[in-house]
């Protein structure tokens, strides 16, 4: 009965041993595919940070075109509509008609 029980010990060692081997080997390439996976996700955030800083700068550039253009409409409105009312456009005539100088226009 010993040798039964010394066998069955042995076998069942040498199972346990191969299973935990197994498990390490299928622990080790799930380590592996996680880390690929890791380094392809920072690729991707580091692509994502270099479009967004790319997308911050053009805003800053358009909203900064926008303030110009707000600030030439600003001035156009102020100093020249009120010139621009006294000037008649008569096509059979040939052109604009000027019932004041435009002095001080644009």
């Amino acid at each position: 009965m010993n040798a039964i029980y010394s066998i069955f010990i042995v076998l069942l060692q040498a199972f346990v041993n191969h299973r935990t081997v197994d498990a390490l080997r299928r622990l080790q390439v799930e380590i592996r595919e996680i880390l690929e996976s890791m380094r392809v996700l920072k690729e991707k955030l580091n692509a994502a940070m270099q479009s967004l800083a790319r997308l911050q700068k053009t805003k800053l550039a358009l909203e900064n075109d926008i303030a110009v253009k707000e600030s030439s409409i600003d001035i156009d409105r102020r100093e020249c509509i009120g010139l621009r009312k006294t000037v008649s456009i008569d096509p059979t005539r040939g052109g604009a008609n000027f019932s004041m100088p435009l002095t001080g226009c644009c």
